[in-house]
């Protein structure tokens, strides 16, 4: 059978984000990973805004996958890492994202790598090889939107298991057809930290420890900058409603 791969954003657990803010900086910045969710319009989504859906999660995708405690897995804060795990040898790709990170490349930024088109680059490469396997909690409407986004010529190979139901009975095609559960050949994990909210970084880190994974932080990124570890929670919940207060006594001050 094909080489099967694994790949969960983060963002796939707060569809609320990627529902209200249709762009987001590319997180490849680190003064925007940084500065981002800073935005007083942001904090006060803070209601709206949780993680959904990630209680039971390890479980329920290990009715199709193995999933052996202490095998490694490789963690990243930007999705564009995946640009140098991917090979043409990988066949399908699962990927649990709010995004599909297969859009355009548009003229301004050449050939250039970063978290929305990392897909586009990895189906041009494997040539008709490659597909991927989107699973999104996106409500349709928007989904049906950015799938619109994907390359023309690329779209057929972009297959939208567009809901956990409908992931499930794609999940179960492959076991029947491999005879059994299916062994990954690698797995990834992102946080994608400018599109999910800081005040879910503990659901994020308890996310990590109940996969019973070895979760390592990619090469790459180590390199990059100490502060680039998807590992650290940024914000405490005090913190944000600090500056949220900070926010709104600047606000009043003008008038």
């Amino acid at each position: 059978m094909e080489k099967m791969c694994l790949s969960i954003d983060w963002d796939f657990f707060t569809p609320g984000a990627a529902e209200v803010w249709e762009d987001s900086p590319i997180d490849e910045s680190l003064h925007y990973l940084w500065a981002s969710w800073k935005d007083e319009d942001r904090i006060l989504l803070a209601d709206r805004i949780k993680s959904v859906g990630v209680d039971g999660f390890w479980q329920w995708l290990s009715k199709w996958f193995v999933l052996t405690p202490g095998r490694q897995a490789l963690l990243s804060e930007s999705h564009a890492a995946m640009h140098d795990l991917l090979t043409e040898k990988h066949g399908t790709l699962i990927l649990f994202d709010s995004h599909h990170d297969c859009y355009y490349l548009s003229d301004w930024d050449g050939a250039s790598i970063d978290c929305g088109n990392w897909g586009t680059h990895w189906l041009r490469k494997c040539n008709r090889n490659g597909r991927v396997i989107w699973v999104s909690q996106l409500k349709k409407k928007h989904r049906s939107t950015i799938v619109g986004r994907v390359e023309g010529d690329l779209r057929r190979r972009v297959v939208k298991a567009c809901s956990l139901k409908e992931a499930e009975q794609t999940f179960d095609a492959f076991c029947k057809k491999a005879g059994g559960r299916i062994r990954l050949d690698f797995i990834h994990i992102c946080r994608s930290g400018c599109w999910a909210p800081p005040w879910a970084d503990k659901d994020f880190l308890k996310f990590i420890k109940d996969s019973k994974l070895d979760c390592q932080i990619t090469k790459k990124e180590k390199l990059w900058d100490k502060r680039w570890n998807p590992m650290l929670d940024r914000w405490r919940h005090d913190k944000m409603h600090k500056l949220y207060e900070e926010l709104r006594r600047e606000e009043h001050s003008e008038y």
